[in-house]
This record gives C-alpha cells, sequence and structure tokens, in this order.
C-alpha cells in the first residue's frame, strides 16, 4: 500500500519501468489503470517464469555461481602462473638453436611452445560438476 508521496512517486517509476523493459513507450499521459493492470500482469508473468525455472532446477544460485566463478579463475591463473616453471628446462631441451647464428629456431620454439601450452589446456580440462544450482 502506497502511504505517502515519495512511495507513489517509486511505484509510478517502477510501473514506467516496467512497462518499458517490456517495450512500451510512455505516450505522456501518465499512468492510469489500465498500464498499472499491464505491469502488474507483465510481473505476475515474470514470477510464473522464475517458479518454473526453480521447479525445473534451471536456476542458477547467484552466490555459488560467483564464488564458482571466482574458484575456477583463481585456479587456472594460479596454473598458468606455476606452469613456466614447472616446463621451462624441458622446453629449453627441445628447443633448436640455429647452429648458424648460436640462436633459437624461431619454428622451433613456436612448435615447441604450443605443444607445451596445449598440452597444459588438456591437464586443466574441463570443469568436474559445477555446483551452482539453486538448492532444492
Amino acid at each position: 500500500m502506497v502511504r505517502t508521496e515519495t512511495e507513489a512517486r517509486e511505484a509510478v517509476t517502477l510501473i514506467a519501468r516496467i512497462l518499458a523493459e517490456e517495450g512500451m513507450r510512455d505516450d505522456g499521459k501518465g499512468i492510469d489503470f489500465g498500464k498499472v493492470r499491464t505491469a502488474e500482469l507483465i510481473l505476475k508473468a515474470r514470477q510464473r517464469h522464475l517458479d518454473q525455472a526453480e521447479q525445473e532446477g534451471t536456476l542458477v544460485d547467484r552466490a555459488a555461481a560467483e564464488k564458482l566463478f571466482f574458484d575456477m579463475a583463481r585456479e587456472g591463473r594460479d596454473a598458468w602462473l606455476s606452469w613456466p616453471a614447472r616446463v621451462g628446462i624441458p622446453m629449453a631441451e627441445e628447443i633448436k638453436i640455429d647452429p648458424t647464428t648460436g640462436k633459437v629456431d624461431p619454428r622451433s620454439l613456436v612448435a615447441v611452445l604450443s605443444d607445451y601450452v596445449r598440452q597444459h589446456l588438456a591437464e586443466m580440462g574441463e570443469p568436474s560438476d559445477p555446483e551452482w544450482k539453486a538448492p532444492k
């Protein structure tokens, strides 16, 4: 129930926002009962959609998803940060040196680096079973 002028303005703003989100433009005539009823029906439809998604188990718990994303990003970052120390020496042994210049052969460097990057990505693999579904 709207009790103050501020609450009334907030309600009108909310109704206008809901209608705008659905593509209904402000006709300059203000908010009438029909627009209020339309906004109410839109909100009910949205709620039914959310309820159905929850029943189907297709909703994602935001906090759990954010934590999972952060943890996986940290895990990936840590894996890449530790990777050079782990593969640097074996890679150096495989890279060919151009006998005429005494410098690293660029093609060899690219080939070896590509192989090691692919191997590292395969080791990192896919996430097992993300636990981001909403609790039942």
